[in-house]
């Protein structure tokens, strides 16, 4: 029987170490035999004993604490054998409720020089002393104690350091598979696929899984120079890698989608030597939307310093052709000109730092109670005195019942003359703009506001992207128009700040509306 379950230990070990006091009693014809075990300080932690009932071990209290003739033993480590308990000259006694305990047997259970623990058998039956027979004996089971404990704590470290590998391995492949990189893990003689986390199969539409063979040579795929052109077709950077176990640095791969769409990833290749082959760990980054920012910041610098140029050239023309003339008619012609053309760079310029503001979130936003009539007031009074206001007429159309609303004034009067001044440089001359606003039919509690051309309207298939930075419609009539793309974007974002946004409905040839709403005040 025992004293305390011991933690953590195989059921099988517990069995053998509760049933051995009574087989080694058997074994050397005892009347009381007892296994204590040990912690690395010395103290008793288990205990287990034979020739005793419940009831008896009950009356006598907890277990021993390894003092007097136990803890000599624990001590020294050595093998008592006497006659006599109470002869020796560390014997203590025996407790309260304790049996008479005459002969002693006590052998240390030690394995590699550590004390796992003792076997105490009192009591020889038949005899005054235990025999060098009995000592034996004990000796050959204390060592199988000492084995059967060892084997259990290698087991359970073993069992530990299993389960912290196993942890860490899946919470590597946990990050492995949730970082944004592809990761992929090739058997370079066999060329299979030994790894592959979630992001290698997205973009390969899980045709990288375990066990397949690695094929980056098909149709769809293509291989890019540094200097950007097309390596020779079915040539495979991956393939030559693996033959040649030689690094891929920085290679450009090029996907070729059926929806005529293409993933650009940056392809790293290095050969990893195991104990038992080696492996290509190939490492992919998807450089797609980098590439296309990367292509889209070259088209922007390029169209605003076209755009940019051409109001140059003309201030340069018209200053010199104005140096020239006598005429106070022609001067102040060629001045309005002038003055077009440094309003179409300033437009440029303040769009340019408007969304530079706002893409480092360095927009004031400042809302209070407005009135839209006061705004699209305001605007009307800009629009008529800029280079528009000679060629169009602006009409204001504002609902009575048109409630307050809470917005910043500045921003929305931003919003306004973005939108009419769109509205003009998309008209043709004398063709009328109105702005108007009135409670929503749907919900009176909203504002709708409108801003209505007859211009050249919008291709359908390019409504949703005029809302984008830096997009300008491909019409013809959108070429000779100066601009970086900005302007919508900009009003978008006003839109969003005040949680609504920006709609258009267009028709090429009959002119666009552009819709937005605030909630009302109240």
């Amino acid at each position: 029987m025992t004293i305390q379950d011991l933690p953590e230990t195989d059921p099988n070990t517990i069995k053998l170490l509760e049933e051995l006091p009574s087989t080694v009693k058997e074994l050397v014809d005892a009347q009381y035999a007892a296994l204590a075990i040990m912690n690395e300080e010395g103290r008793i932690i288990h205990f287990f004993f034979a020739g005793i009932s419940e009831e008896e071990a009950k009356a006598m209290g907890s277990p021993p604490h390894g003092h007097g003739l136990l803890g000599f033993l624990n001590n020294n480590n050595k093998i008592i054998r006497i006659p006599h308990m109470g002869a020796h000259p560390r014997s203590s006694g025996f407790p309260e409720n304790h049996p008479v305990m005459i002969s002693f047997l006590g052998v240390p259970i030690i394995r590699a020089g550590r004390n796992y623990g003792n076997l105490y058998l009192t009591n020889k039956q038949g005899g005054k002393e235990f025999s060098l027979r009995d000592q034996k004996i004990v000796e050959v089971m204390a060592e199988y104690v000492a084995l059967a404990i060892e084997n259990d704590r290698l087991f359970r470290t073993e069992q530990r350091l299993r389960e912290q590998a196993n942890f860490q391995t899946q919470s590597l492949n946990t990050m492995i598979d949730n970082v944004p990189v592809g990761i992929l893990v090739v058997s370079m003689s066999e060329a299979t696929i030994i790894f592959s986390n979630e992001e290698i199969r997205n973009i390969f539409n899980s045709s990288c899984e375990i066990g397949n063979r690695i094929d980056f040579s098909d149709d769809h795929i293509s291989w890019i120079h540094e200097d950007g052109t097309k390596l020779p077709v079915n040539t495979d950077p991956l393939s030559i890698s693996m033959s040649s176990k030689q690094e891929l640095r920085n290679q450009t791969m090029v996907i070729d989608r059926e929806n005529s769409s293409q993933t650009i990833l940056s392809v790293d290749a290095v050969p990893i030597e195991q104990t038992d082959q080696t492996v290509l760990l190939i490492v992919m980054n998807d450089i797609t939307h980098i590439q296309e920012v990367e292509k889209l910041k070259n088209e922007f610098l390029s169209m605003v310093t076209h755009d940019l140029r051409g109001p140059l050239a003309t201030i340069q023309s018209l200053t010199q052709t104005l140096n020239q003339q006598d005429s106070i008619s022609e001067q102040y012609s060629i001045t309005q000109a002038l003055l077009e053309e440094a309003d179409n760079m300033s437009d440029l310029v303040d769009n340019l730092l408007n969304m530079a503001r706002i893409e480092s979130g360095a927009t004031p936003f400042d809302p209070e109670a407005c009135h839209i009539i006061d705004i699209a007031e305001e605007c009307k009074r800009q629009f008529e005195r800029s280079r528009y206001g000679t060629s169009h007429r602006l009409h204001l159309e504002i609902h009575n019942a048109t409630p307050f609303f809470y917005a910043d004034h500045l921003l929305v009067l931003r919003l306004l003359n973005n939108l009419v001044s769109n509205a003009a440089k998309y008209s043709p001359g004398n063709r009328d703009i109105w702005l108007k606003a009135s409670p929503m039919k749907s919900n009176p509690k909203n504002i709708l506001v409108e801003v209505i051309d007859r211009g050249i309207g919008i291709p359908k298939s390019e409504q949703s992207n005029i809302f984008d930075k830096f997009y300008r419609l491909s019409i013809p009539q959108q070429s000779a128009k100066p601009g970086a793309g900005l302007g919508l974007a900009i009003c978008q974002y006003i839109c969003k700040l005040h949680d609504s946004a920006l709609t258009v409905e267009s028709k090429v040839g009959e002119g666009s509306v552009f819709k937005f709403s605030f909630p009302a005040i109240g």
